[in-house]
This record gives C-alpha cells, structure tokens and sequence, in this order.
C-alpha cells in the first residue's frame, strides 16, 4: 500500500462510474473500505488555500506559504530541517508522493510526524491514516484515531468523517461508540463532506448512534444526492419509492435512479431496468428494461447476466435467443445466483441453447436446492425493487418443466416455510405433481401431508392412501418410515383397523428408540379412533 493508498484515504468522496460495487463505506462496515478521494494529492495545496477553517489560516499566513509550492526539494528540506511546520508537511507530503524525491514512506512519515506535533491538522490527519494502515510506521489503530481526532478537532473535515467511520466501528484499543461517531459525521456533513452527509443518512435510517428518523436520513441523503452522490441518489430515490421520511413518489424515485444509474452505479441501474419493467414512475418498457440490464451486468451488478437471461429465453425487450440466454444464466449460475441456477438447468433439461444434458441440468438443479427459495445475495436496495420477491416465481416456473426432485424440493419449501411463507396447499399441490411421475420422497411427503395437515381443507384421505401405497409397494412394505406413513393415510380415511394393524408393523420394523416411540404414540391415538395431525 503505497501512494494509491494515500490518494484513496484523502479527502473521501463518492465512487466513481464504473466501479461494480462503488459503494461508500455504511456504518458498521470496516473503515478500512474507503470511497475514492474528491481530489488527489497533487490537489492538496489547492485545498489548504481554498478552506475557510481556522486550521488553515496559520498555515497561509505563513512567510513561506508563497514560495513554498513551487520551492525546490532542497529548499523544503532546509525549512524543514529549522522547525518550520508548513515545510515539514510538504516534505512529508513529497515523500509519500515521490514528487522531486525517492518514495519513503518511513521519511513521509518523519516529517508529517514533526508537523502534526506542532498542530498543523492536514499533518495530523495523514498522520493518523498512515496510523490506521501500517503505512511507513507500526500499524496502531489506536493511535491513527488519537492523531485524526486532533485533526478533527480543528475543524479538518476528512478528520471528522474518518475518525467518525472509526468510532462508528470501533477497532483495536478503541471501543465501538456509535454516537461519538455520528457527532463527527455530523460536522462533517455539515462542512459539505457529502459521504459523511451519506453516512449521517445512514445512521439515522438504522438507529445506530442516535435515535431512528426517517425524515432526518432523507434530509441527509437529500444534501449529498444534490452534490452529485450517486450512492445517496440512489437511496434517495429508494425513500421516495417506499414514503420513508417523504411522500411517496414513484416518478420521483425514478428521477434519482436515472441520475444515478447515469452515473455508472450498478445498483442504480438494476433499479431502473426494474422500474421499466414494472412501470414504476414511468411507462413500462421491456426495450429499455433490457438496456439497463445490460448496463448493470457491464457494471458487475449481481444478477444482471440472469435477468437478461430471462429476455433472452422469452424474448420479451429483445429477440427470442436461447443461446444468448444459455450464456448469461451459466456466468450468473457460476456466482451463486439460484434463478441463473435454476434457468440453466431448465436450459439442459429442454435442450434450449444446447444439447439436451440430464447429467447437467440435476447438477445445477441441485446447487439451486442447496440455497432453496431464500435469494443468494443481491445488492441492498429497495424491498419493493429487490429480487426477493421474485426467487418464488422463479422456482414455480421452472418447477412446472423439471424432475420431481426439483418439484419435492420446493414443496418443501412450502411446506416449511423455506424462504416462502409456510402454506400446505402449494406443498401438497407441488408433492402430487412430483409423486405422479412415481418419485417415491414425493409419494411419502404427499401422503403424509394430504393425512396429517392440521389445515382440513388440504387432508384427503383417500388420494393420501393411494400415494401410500404406492410408497409402500415400492419399498416391499419393509420400510418402518413407508409404513407410519401408510398408517396415518388410513386413520386420516376412517380405516382405523387396517391404520393399527400397519403402525403395529412399522413398529416392529423401526431400527431406532426415538423412531419407535414415535410410532407407538401415533399408534395409541388410532386405538382412540382419532387421526394423528402434524401438529400433535
């Protein structure tokens, strides 16, 4: 970590176009992940003679403030060498750039060391970064936030907002204290600092370090968005879509989404392509719903390649093309996305884009069942805009096309409450559809369910028999599970005796004390005449 790392912790700003994820650092996330700086180092002098705060004014009414910029090394160096505070920093500053000299960290840091003892807040704040990162000195995160706090103290704004991240974090010797670290983020924000006005956003929309305000995080993000902040334009654009802390404004939202996503932010341009394709504050559009989601992929937004996809394969926005939908659902079937998962598996089952691969299409099925109906991971934006609503409808479309593991797997999810709400109608509905191709997990689960469901608009008696059956002739009648099963089916269809006579089986059968007692229990409730319910 050298001089790029210096340019990256100077003067934090927003993250510029182009960057997949360029995200300013949340409260809560380490401080170690920073923005990009609003100016660089070759800047810096620029902004000493520009700030109004009182840390600047010694430093330009210094007598060698003029000259100083433009003096050579030699001359910096023998100002520096008799005590003289501004040419301390310069040196410092030349050293960590190599600017005339040798890159040395450890030099840079001498000097910059002599210019924050004697109070010169840039000093102190570089300082203190140079603490924080191990950067020509002994990494001391402790330390680093001692040397930004003094600078912060002075009024030097990048101090405030970094020493208000550390705060927000905490980390080695200092304690996590999330409203000490708002006060700084705060004056920060006040200064004009537009992450820090983010952040301040931030914290008032979770309640970390002061008190919950919706209307106070949407003044914040509101400040930052107008300076151009597309990660503050995008949430932004997320408070006017839900009404949190203003009016509700679905044109509105899509406004700050356009300026963001113009910008190059991935998020942003996700929720466009959404946008256009819900008619959220604008005419629906599966044209330029399509061209956002190119953008968003080109950017690195999670998901991108899959919803292209989806055009692709239905040829909605775009010209049906099952190749071209094949190689977007492998890039984001590759990065865990269950949907690309799920879709690419379809794509081998049908034949769609390539040859029909059985082999291939249980592969990618089985990595979609490991993570289930619960999305993977997608970018953190708006509930009514994110691709967690959408993960159900994913499933239940390629479920009605794919292998009865496929359909036992998201019935089951409904059956459990997997990602979905719990609810025994689709599970039974997708169990029988996956026990008619003769898969012996779904004939069990559909009999057990259809006998046992508390719910007596989802029990049926008579089609749980059946189901049974059939389980129970594919193992032989031999299987102590298959049998209980069967068991409950003919309690649930009022045959109370032939229910006795097959648990009384499944008990001799059972291998295990807990399976046995189990069974034993469920065998009593026949011998009252009562069908056995789940829920007992």
């Amino acid at each position: 970590m050298k001089l790029g790392f210096v340019i990256g912790v100077v003067c934090l700003v927003a993250a510029q176009p182009g960057a997949a994820q360029s995200v300013p650092p949340t409260p809560g996330r380490p401080p170690a992940q920073l923005p990009k700086p609003s100016f660089s180092l070759s800047t810096f002098w620029d902004h000493i003679a520009q700030a109004t705060n009182g840390w600047a004014k010694p430093l330009r009414e210094s007598p060698d403030w003029p000259t100083l910029p433009a003096a050579p090394v030699a001359r910096v160096r023998e100002l520096a060498e008799q005590g003289r505070a501004i040419a301390q920093l310069r040196l410092g500053y030349l050293c960590l750039v190599g600017s005339g000299v040798e890159h040395d960290d450890k030099e840079a840091v001498k000097w910059l060391t002599r210019a924050a003892e004697q109070g010169v807040a840039p000093g102190q704040f570089l300082l203190g970064e140079a603490c924080l990162r191990g950067l020509g000195t002994e990494e001391n995160f402790a330390r680093g936030v001692e040397w930004l706090e003094k600078s912060a103290e002075q009024g030097f704004m990048d101090a405030e907002f970094l020493v208000g991240l550390c705060f927000l974090n905490g980390g080695p010797g200092v304690n996590q204290a999330p409203a000490r670290g708002v006060k700084w983020l705060v004056r920060a924000a006040n200064q004009g600092n537009s992450l820090a006005q983010q952040c301040a956003g931030e914290c008032y929309a979770t309640g970390n370090g002061v008190n919950s305000d919706p209307v106070e995080a949407a003044r914040w993000y509101q400040r930052a968005a107008d300076q151009g902040l597309p990660t503050a334009q995008n949430l932004l654009a997320g408070c006017y879509l839900l009404g949190q802390g203003v009016e509700t404004n679905a044109a509105e939202a899509f406004r700050w989404y356009s300026q963001a996503a113009q910008k190059g932010l991935a998020t942003a341009q996700a929720a466009l392509a959404r946008s256009f394709s819900k008619g959220l504050g604008v005419s629906p559009s599966a044209t330029e719903s399509m061209r956002w989601w190119k953008q968003a992929a080109e950017s690195g937004y999670p998901g991108a390649q899959f919803h292209q996809g989806l055009a692709y394969y239905s040829g909605t926005g775009v010209g049906q093309d099952f190749e071209q939908a094949l190689a977007c659902f492998a890039l984001d079937a590759r990065r865990q996305h269950v949907g690309a998962q799920l879709y690419l598996g379809l794509c081998y089952w049908r034949g769609k884009g390539t040859a029909r691969d059985e082999a291939q299409a249980q592969k990618w099925w089985g990595e979609a069942c490991l993570q289930g109906i619960v999305p993977w991971r997608y970018a953190a934006i708006e509930e009514a805009l994110n691709d967690s609503g959408e993960v159900e409808k994913w499933w239940n479309a390629v479920a009605r096309e794919a292998t009865p593991s496929l359909q036992c797997c998201l019935a089951e999810s409904y059956q459990f409450g997997h990602g979905v709400a719990p609810d025994d109608f689709q599970a039974a509905a997708w169990y029988q559809k996956a026990a008619a191709g003769g898969d012996l997990v779904a004939l069990k689960r559909a009999a057990w369910l259809l006998a046992t469901s508390p719910n007596s608009n989802v029990r049926d008696g008579t089609n749980a028999v059946k189901y049974a059956e059939k389980a129970a002739a594919a193992t032989g009648n031999k299987d102590s599970g298959t049998l209980d099963t069967l068991a409950a089916a003919r309690a649930e269809a009022g045959q109370f005796e032939q229910a006795i006579r097959v648990e009384k089986r499944a008990v001799e059968l059972a291998e295990r004390e807990q399976e046995k007692r189990d069974y034993e229990a469920r065998l009593k409730i026949y011998e009252t005449r009562h069908p056995y319910r789940s829920e007992q």
